[in-house]
């Protein structure tokens, strides 16, 4: 598969427009045209990594086609450590914590690593989920 069929699967799985696509990753909709038509041969990395960001494809599979195609594969380890880590945190500390406010906590998110960026991500869609199936 190439960059330019992995952006067009990228693209259609998230149901956008080229206009659309290029709005959400921050390039031209002729810009899509050219990755989908192979024309582009690699991409920033900040195009990688937003692209990630917004539909949790690997930079590394979009780039290369090899590891791991979504970032929820290798997040599930990283969202039990991540509760592990909460539940071991003391009272006060687990307070503090929720103490947080929105704008403290993703100031804080942002600053991690973006695989520590996902596993939170992960938990969080997990928790709502499953607050969902509870209502």
């Amino acid at each position: 598969m190439t960059l330019a069929n992995r952006i067009q699967e990228i693209r259609t799985a998230n149901q956008l427009n080229k206009v659309q696509f290029g709005k959400l990753i921050g390039v031209s909709h002729t810009a899509v045209a050219l990755m989908e038509s192979g024309e582009t041969k690699s991409l920033k990395f900040s195009t990688l990594m937003k692209i990630e960001q917004e539909t949790g494809y690997r930079a590394n599979w979009i780039d290369t086609g090899k590891g791991e195609r979504f970032a929820s594969e290798i997040a599930d380890d990283q969202r039990e450590r991540v509760i592990r880590k909460i539940a071991s945190l003391s009272p006060d500390k687990k307070r503090q914590l929720s103490a947080m406010t929105i704008s403290e906590i993703s100031a804080k998110i942002r600053a991690l690593k973006t695989e520590q960026q996902t596993a939170i991500q992960a938990m969080l869609d997990s928790w709502e989920s499953q607050n969902q199936q509870n209502d």
